[in-house]
Parts: structure tokens; sequence; C-alpha cells
């Protein structure tokens, strides 16, 4: 959870006020994400300059507050695990206990910030694809239309090297 307290020395109080409520970043408040990027600069770098230190194949990523961790080795899962432990104490930063999950590549695609990845490909969740079942049952088109094209999981389209000469 992001609070004003980790964001005070990037941010001036007045900004602050607008961006969060009862302090705490807001979900879906289009502020949210970059404030919590903000807020997660030297955490990024310390825990980053952790993992390199102690084991160099693995590989983090981070959307807003969702902490992801790509590794070979299973072995390493509880030296992960401390590390996040310690360095999110450091910030004062609290871990949703009930969030942390594991995912290897025997058991399938894994699910990362709500969207299946595998090997080859992205793909709606389930649970994606049960609302956008229940916004067509409802009539709720709007909704119906957006986790349609959200549910597309559309892959970005590489550039077009053609020149346009005759």
């Amino acid at each position: 959870n992001i609070k004003t307290k980790h964001l005070q020395k990037y941010l001036p109080e007045e900004i602050s006020y607008f961006i969060f409520i009862e302090d705490r970043l807001p979900q879906g408040f289009p502020t949210s994400p970059y404030a919590a990027n903000i807020a997660m600069i030297e955490f990024d770098s310390m825990l980053i300059d952790s993992m390199q230190s102690c084991h160099s194949d693995v590989v983090y990523s981070r959307y807003a507050d969702d902490l992801t961790f790509s590794f070979n080795d299973k072995d390493i899962q509880n030296f992960i695990i401390s590390e996040v432990i310690k360095i999110c104490h450091y910030y004062g930063f609290k871990i949703n206990n009930k969030k942390i999950k594991f995912q290897d590549k025997d058991n399938g695609r894994a699910i990362i910030t709500g969207v299946g990845v595998s090997y080859f490909n992205v793909h709606p969740t389930r649970k994606t694809l049960k609302r956008l079942r229940a916004a067509r049952h409802q009539g709720n088109d709007l909704q119906a239309n957006g986790l349609a094209e959200w549910a597309s999981c559309k892959l970005p389209n590489p550039p077009n090297l053609k020149s346009n000469t005759k």
C-alpha cells in the first residue's frame, strides 16, 4: 500500500492532496500507477541490486504495485520472498500474503497483472471472460465492448517497414 509518506520527498503536499484519498492511492485513478512508479524507484533499485548480487538469472518486473519474478532455480523462492519482505519492511510497505503465488512452466500459463501469459501468447483470464459473459447477458454493451477489447489481448503490431516509394 503506497501512502503519502512514500512520495513526500518527490511530490509537494499540494499535489499529494489531489492524488490520495485517506492517505492511500485510490484504485482506478489515472494518477495512481504513475505515483506508484515514483514511490517505488528506490525500492526497485534496492531489489534489483539484491537479486543481481546473489542470483543473476532472476528477472524482476513490476506494474504499479504488482511484483513479478522470473527464475529457473526453484530453490531460490525463499530467498526472493525474504528479500522482498526485508526491502518492503525497510520502505514501510506491507505485503498482501494472500497474493503471493508461484507458477512454473509445468502448470501452463501464468496470470500476471490480470493477463494469462504463456510461452507463445497472452490470453484473457477466466475471470475476464466470466465478466464479459455477464455484461453481455445483462445487456451492458459499453462494458461488454470494453471487456471484449481487453480480452482480445492483441499483441503490438510491428512497425510497417515498407517504404512509400513508387
